[in-house]
């Protein structure tokens, strides 16, 4: 894969992960989201995915495209606010042309966080940043807790995606 402007920030940031490990990151405005979490997807191993945005960017959509295509997640689902149908309307048929009506879906959502997910690891990682470029400063706080996690998915994930899409 390219080398992009930020994925060395991203791995230094992020930095070595085990079990119970709580790490809060600020960026320089150079690492988007999807670095962050590429950065940990090379560490966990391939895992489930899931990213709450409030808007997504056409060059994440390709980043996170590429990461499926590398084996780094097992499942990708999205949630995003359900205005990114009008403000974005060609972003947001790129996301369902690129991940399925299935493994989005739309509400009223402001919150931005990634859930990393598989046998050996549980991570949450809420944030400022949303699934853009963040030519500003951004804060990421990585937890690796697998009862969070799993907390997360079953009481905020799962309600959203057990509706018919």
């Amino acid at each position: 894969a390219e080398v992009q402007r930020g994925d060395a920030e991203a791995e230094v940031l992020v930095g070595a992960l085990k079990p119970g490990t709580v790490r809060v990151a600020i960026t320089n405005g150079h690492a988007r989201l999807v670095q962050m979490i590429a950065a940990i997807l090379v560490q966990t191993g391939p895992a489930d995915l899931v990213i709450s945005s409030w808007v997504v960017a056409r060059k994440d959509i390709d980043a996170l495209v590429q990461l499926g295509r590398q084996g780094a997640y097992t499942r990708l689902r999205l949630m995003i606010d359900a205005g990114m149908l009008n403000r974005e309307r060609v972003g947001y048929s790129q996301l369902v042309d690129a991940f399925g009506r299935e493994n989005i879906r739309e509400f009223r959502n402001h919150a931005k966080m990634a859930l990393i997910g598989n046998e050996s690891w549980g991570i949450a990682m809420p944030t400022s940043a949303n699934l853009t470029g963040n030519p500003r400063q951004e804060h990421y706080t990585i937890i690796c807790d697998k009862r969070i996690y799993q907390t997360l998915i079953d009481d905020w994930v799962e309600p959203y995606f057990d509706r018919s899409a």
